[in-house]
């Protein structure tokens, strides 16, 4: 089996190339390739061939357009969008389409095509709930590790974030919060928030809803990312302070971030996003959203 690099195929003379592979493994890591290359570019701030000798990326906008709608001009690596469509939505597929990691490509695919095109399209969304029903098919026949499992379930939600399903989008979150033993909530608990107050006032925050999760290790940073940054506030507190020494029964219900794993952070990530999408934009939501972020960023 060859494998093509992502500089590999910016190189490429043409799809015929492509055509004559027959392995479905071998498209299937070419597909993997052009997906992490579409996220690179437009989400990370990867900046090395963005263009390629296929195709130009105007060209490879027309090809991606919907009806009328098209590409954003803003939107990178459309070069590689193209190369996956032409395997992906193939007359002659020649990949096993009933496969959980065809049907989980597809639908990661759609999403980025979605994010490209400047408005929303309907078909796309029609075409992501059918996957979405085969992918929970497959969920349940086969056994899945907990932390794939759950990285499935917030890509499924995800698509449904985008065209304003947030119904449905929370759900999953749920789902995937629940596959992964992310058991808090929020709460109200005395503490202090800026560096003059005197008196405990009630602050919102995360806890566990049962003491299962509290016995984990503390999951110590990467030496690579900074610990914190301060914030230098002659008024906040770096951090708010709950509680007291003689309620350290209650302090060790407040979510200890670096006691959660990355999927746990990421379950997190999104239901402060559906908070934000789902309430009017106000300070309340704010100080609603801001337990979820500080227990990722601690």
């Amino acid at each position: 089996m060859v494998h093509y690099s992502i500089e590999q195929l910016s190189k490429l003379e043409n799809l015929e190339t492509l055509n004559q592979i027959e392995d479905e493994n071998e498209l299937l890591e070419i597909v993997k390739s052009c997906l992490k290359h579409v996220i690179a570019c437009n989400f990370t701030g990867y900046l090395k061939f963005h263009e390629s000798t296929l195709i130009s990326e105007e060209n490879a906008r027309i090809e991606l357009t919907r009806d009328i709608i098209r590409p954003c001009v803003a939107f990178g690596s459309c070069w590689s969008l193209y190369i996956i469509k032409s395997i992906l939505l193939a007359e002659d597929q020649k990949i096993n389409q009933n496969q959980l990691e065809y049907r989980l490509l597809k639908l990661s695919f759609l999403n980025l095509w979605a994010q490209a095109l400047v408005e929303k399209d309907s078909w796309i969304i029609e075409e992501a709930e059918k996957l979405i029903a085969e992918i929970k098919e497959n969920l349940e026949k086969e056994d899945i590790e907990i932390e794939k499992k759950t990285r499935i379930l917030l890509e499924m939600a995800s698509i449904h974030f985008l065209f304003y399903q947030y119904d449905k989008a929370n759900t999953l979150i749920s789902e995937a919060s629940e596959a992964c033993n992310l058991n808090v909530d929020l709460s109200g608990m005395l503490g202090k928030r800026t560096r003059y107050q005197q008196k405990e006032v009630a602050q919102l925050v995360l806890i566990y809803q049962n003491n299962q999760s509290i016995n984990i290790p503390i999951i110590l940073p990467s030496k690579d990312v900074p610990i914190d940054c301060n914030l230098n506030d002659d008024t906040l507190l770096e951090h708010v302070e709950v509680g007291n020494s003689e309620d350290s029964e209650e302090i060790e219900k407040k979510v200890d971030g670096r006691r959660l794993s990355e999927i746990q952070l990421a379950c997190l990530l999104w239901a402060a996003k559906h908070e934000k999408a789902t309430h009017f934009a106000d300070s309340l939501v704010h100080e609603r959203c801001m337990p979820f972020i500080e227990t990722v960023c601690y």
